[in-house]
């Protein structure tokens, strides 16, 4: 048990709007069942096919979603930060085991409650259960759009939304310097080390990217580039339509 007004009261805007008013009707008695956990960067909070136990609530950190593919290689297909949840997809459709791992990338902290609990949270909370239905929809229209981007992407293709997407995420007065490894862009990729290796040479190559020792760079007029090439609208001097590894 923890005290659940305490934590939420630390917690930065709008972080602690959204969370107080998600719990503030949780039914009496449920407060005793919500456990605080705190995990370190590369502790794995759940597996894929672990049997469903409880629903988690991210307050501090971020946390990625893997998957592993037929061919044995671990694709990161989602990154999730603070506040989301996780498991509640699995309660709500009665799900025994939880679909994929979740691994923190930087300490997080967690609120739990059992999956059972979380149910009658929501059974007896219309608002809280309105807020999560909201949240979840937005979600599913996101990853919907996401696969559709993905599903026919090439490999260079795959890599310059990649690429996009972590400008958007990291970048600090208009630069992004990108510290991951290149096993986890195959990971969040769906391809190789080799094959994330051979398209960065190539985006090097065509000054679309900067290298700092191993990290990425990608500045703004960078961004703006990858974006049009992303999105199939190329200018002359780089080749209209998409990148494709066959030009790698």
């Amino acid at each position: 048990m923890c005290d659940l007004k305490a934590v939420i009261s630390t917690l930065p805007d709008p972080r602690r709007a959204y969370l107080s008013e998600l719990f503030r009707n949780l039914p009496a008695g449920l407060e005793s069942m919500i456990a605080q956990r705190k995990m370190d960067a590369g502790e794995t909070l759940t597996r894929a096919q672990d049997r469903v136990s409880h629903v988690f609530i991210l307050l501090e950190g971020r946390v990625k979603v893997l998957d592993e593919l037929y061919s044995g290689i671990v694709y990161a297909f989602a990154e999730f930060e603070a506040p989301s949840l996780f498991g509640e997809f699995e309660a709500f459709s009665g799900c025994e085991r939880y679909r994929a791992t979740l691994q923190c990338l930087t300490d997080c902290t967690f609120l739990s409650l059992s999956a059972s609990a979380f149910l009658e949270w929501m059974r007896r909370d219309q608002a809280a259960l309105f807020m999560r239905t909201v949240q979840i929809t937005k979600q599913l229209v996101g990853q919907a759009s996401s696969e559709r981007r993905f599903r026919f992407a090439s490999a260079g293709d795959r890599m310059l939304l990649y690429l996009v997407d972590a400008y958007r995420r990291e970048e600090k007065q208009g630069v992004c310097r990108l510290g991951v490894t290149r096993q986890a862009m195959a990971e969040e990729t769906g391809y190789c080390v080799k094959t994330v290796q051979r398209c960065l040479a190539s985006l090097r190559k065509r000054k679309l990217i900067s290298a700092e020792g191993a990290k990425i760079v990608i500045d703004a007029g960078q961004h703006r580039r990858l974006a049009s090439l992303s999105a199939g609208r190329g200018d002359r001097e780089e080749g209209a339509g998409t990148f494709k590894e066959s030009s790698i």
